[in-house]
């Protein structure tokens, strides 16, 4: 088909781009998708990788569906929508998107309704106590997940159907027997194109530093973090901030790869979202984009063809063979491991997928498995990093961390709680050094912490998580809560202040950071306690305190963990005796009772911190020691 005698919109149609016309297109489509002959499939996707303007993100997505469904893609997959089914909902919330949350229906706080799926629920129509709010972004809609909602709450549409019992979808056999080799090709694609293999060394100038938008900055501190990374005039920053605003992302440098990393180094101080990226790898990066995004979209209307693409990306990751071919890249770990090398407008994208692929029990278990590996890394990266309002891996931990069955899993098998405590100490343990020799100056806690703290609560909320926490079932340890215990240690006396008797004492916020922290750690120490409390349950109170009965009685795991925490107290206690913090002197408590050591402190002249979470933690568990025996076990 000639240039002239094509029709007005058809220029970036996959045909006019591949200069054949439509009827050779379909059928070399119709070819690929029935022929023995693997290769036509093979080359119908080189297309890709043209380096043509005309083969913009859409015409690929337009052709990858033409692949998979051998039809125009865009009323197949309206179809799919209507007649496809998929038994959990799985909308990914944008920011500032009204969410809805049953209380007396949820698992846990975290667990919520699209607009649409309240709208059709029976809480709705019941009454229930409900509670309106707006996301921040990111989570999804729990509609249809058994582990999230009683299922009699499920909306119409998700109305009790599980993965195995749902209608099944009205996709063809010969589509489903076809999609696992088209999805090996387009996911080697995707690897290729996010990874930016393509040879950029003989165009050195061709660099780009790209701005993408966000909803957390204001416009005046992104104009100055331009002006100040690029050297330009405030109407350019302005108009580069605009562009961004309106269409997504901008380019804010193009050059070496020198100077757009030094640009990209001063964006990112600022906070700001930005990607280095080439001129030659921006297009591949975006049809890739595109392509992932289609794949989501599929996954989200059809059980089958997300059962059939989880199978693919669980295959790949053996490193084994299909189809009679080698496959350069294991796709999950590629999209996983990369993630802050990759094309800013990816990570959303892969979030959203990430969602949709969970969906299925199988592949969640083997998602949760690789994140947990990742986690350390990934909090680390998290530590170092001053970017706020970007969308990365570590935001799908809410949808790993709040299902039961998964958390249990990981618990025993994975050593999941070892992860988050040694994760939260490898945050914090330097940062609170820091607050305990504070010279007032303005200083944030790391990014971090507030995420593993975050999980830590998801986590031990799942019943027997807290338990065996205090009991060592399994691969846990009693040695995991003893990381716990100090990590306190590092917290005694943080942020310590000499007593103000003559200046006024300044209203400033530099104590805030070391109060939220506390006050967060409280909660977490509540879900401890409850665990504690649990297993005392399980404990017979002796009928007197001695011989072997009692011998037997503090052998048992809740009187371990005490052990554990008055060790840790007193390994505090002699470290500051050493360093002449404090001296211990005695006294008696009322006329003619014995002496008992004490605490010597001048408060006149010493500085004074409130904050001594380890003695907070004995007093907690010793209360509930106390109530558990009605006051008959003493210390």
């Amino acid at each position: 088909m000639s240039s002239d005698s094509m029709e007005e919109g058809d220029a970036n149609r996959p045909w006019a781009v591949l200069c054949m016309s439509q009827e050779n297109f379909v059928s070399r489509v119709m070819e690929a998708r029935s022929s023995p002959d693997l290769s036509k499939l093979g080359q119908m996707i080189a297309a890709l990788k043209q380096q043509d303007d005309d083969l913009t993100p859409a015409t690929c997505v337009e052709l990858v569906g033409w692949l998979l469904a051998g039809q125009e893609p865009r009323p197949w997959l309206a179809s799919l929508k209507e007649t496809g089914f998929s038994s959990k909902c799985g909308h990914v919330f944008e920011s500032e998107e009204w969410i809805y949350k049953c209380l007396q229906c949820c698992a846990d706080p975290t667990c919520c309704f699209c607009s649409k799926c309240f709208e059709n629920s029976p809480c709705r129509k019941l009454g229930h106590r409900t509670q309106l709010a707006r996301s921040s972004g990111g989570g999804c809609c729990d509609c249809g997940d058994p582990e999230a909602w009683n299922p009699s709450s499920f909306c119409s549409i998700h109305q009790a159907k599980s993965e195995d019992t749902c209608k099944e979808d009205r996709v063809p056999q010969q589509l489903l027997n076809f999609a696992p080799l088209l999805f090996n090709h387009v996911l080697e694609y995707c690897c290729d194109a996010l990874l930016c293999v393509e040879d950029a060394d003989n165009d050195g100038d061709g660099f780009l530093a790209v701005l993408h938008n966000d909803d957390v900055h204001d416009m005046d501190t992104v104009r100055s973090c331009i002006v100040y990374a690029v050297a330009c005039d405030r109407t350019s920053a302005h108009n580069i901030m605009m562009s961004a605003h309106e269409l997504g992302s901008a380019i804010v440098k193009q050059g070496s790869r020198a100077d757009c990393e030094e640009v990209v180094k001063r964006l990112r101080e600022g906070g700001l979202i930005v990607t280095l990226t080439h001129r030659l790898w921006r297009k591949f990066e975006l049809r890739a984009t595109a392509i992932l995004e289609f794949l989501a979209d599929i996954c989200s209307c059809s059980n089958s063809l997300r059962s059939v693409l989880c199978e693919t990306i669980m295959q790949r990751n053996s490193g084994e063979s299909l189809y009679g071919m080698t496959w350069k890249h294991k796709p999950l770990k590629v999209f996983m491991e990369n993630e802050d090398s990759f094309w800013g407008g990816a990570s959303p994208v892969l979030h959203n997928l990430y969602v949709q692929l969970i969906a299925d029990d199988k592949f969640k278990n083997f998602f949760a498995d690789a994140f947990i590996d990742l986690y350390p890394s990934l909090i680390n990266g998290k530590k170092d990093s001053k970017v706020t309002g970007n969308i990365t891996l570590l935001d799908v931990s809410v949808q790993v961390f709040t299902v039961p069955s998964v958390v249990q899993r990981l618990v025993t098998e994975r050593k999941l709680m070892s992860t988050l405590l040694i994760s939260l100490t490898s945050c914090l343990t330097d940062e609170i050094i820091d607050v305990n020799h504070y010279e007032h100056e303005a200083k944030d806690l790391a990014n971090g912490y507030r995420r593993v703290l975050s999980d830590l609560v998801y986590v031990l909320r799942i019943p027997q998580v807290s338990l065996s926490l205090i009991q060592g079932e399994g691969a846990l340890g009693t040695n995991t809560i003893e990381i716990f215990f100090r990590f306190l240690q590092s917290m005694q006396e943080m942020d310590k202040h000499t007593l103000q008797k003559v200046e006024h004492v300044r209203d400033d916020h530099y104590w805030s950071e070391s109060f939220s922290l506390a006050t967060e750690i409280c909660q977490l120490q509540g879900l401890i306690v409850q665990g504690y409390r649990q297993s005392l349950a399980n404990v017979a109170i002796p009928a007197d305190c001695g011989g072997e009965e009692l011998a037997e009685f503090l052998s048992t795991p809740p009187f371990i963990v005490m052990k554990k925490l008055y060790s840790t107290i007193l390994d505090w206690a002699v470290f500051n005796l050493s360093q002449d913090a404090v001296k211990v002197d005695s006294t008696t408590l009322l006329e003619g009772s014995p002496s008992v050591p004490c605490v010597k402190y001048e408060i006149n002249k010493q500085n004074v911190s409130l904050h001594c979470p380890l003695h907070r933690m004995f007093s907690s568990l010793w209360t509930e020691v106390m109530q558990w025996s009605g006051g008959r076990v003493d210390l």
